[in-house]
């Protein structure tokens, strides 16, 4: 083998080294920021991001009254939107958000219809 191939097969052994190295890096201790969005069929927002928002207007609020669950919410413009189920599926669902949750839930003529809650490291938690 040739001093060439070997400078060849060393300098992409290294290159992989340092991409591997630099993509595991790069996904580490991720943390983002979901502020509080809604529209005509949709409510989402992570609790963490609304809690430590700048700004004073966003909030996001799951409020449960036994046989019926609200989703709340308000964004930084001010815009409000909510719904409510009485769907023990979606009710459930809701009821695993955390403090520290992202929630997606789908609105139709002021009914949750649908609930995704996400919980992870990526989402900011919320300061005190």
């Amino acid at each position: 083998m040739n001093t060439c191939s070997k400078f060849k097969k060393i300098s992409t052994a290294a290159i992989l080294t340092i991409l591997s190295a630099t993509s595991f890096q790069s996904f580490a201790g991720t943390k983002s920021n979901y502020s509080v969005s809604n529209s005509a069929t949709h409510i989402r927002g992570a609790f963490g991001t609304a809690r430590n928002s700048a700004d004073t207007k966003q909030a996001l609020h799951i409020g449960d009254r036994g046989t019926v669950v609200t989703v709340w919410s308000r964004t930084t413009a001010g815009v409000v939107k909510s719904c409510t189920t009485s769907d023990a599926t979606l009710m459930r669902v809701l009821r695993n958000a955390t403090s520290n949750s992202y929630i997606y839930v789908n609105v139709k003529a002021g009914k949750c219809t649908r609930a995704n809650v996400y919980r992870g490291s990526l989402f900011a938690p919320k300061v005190l």
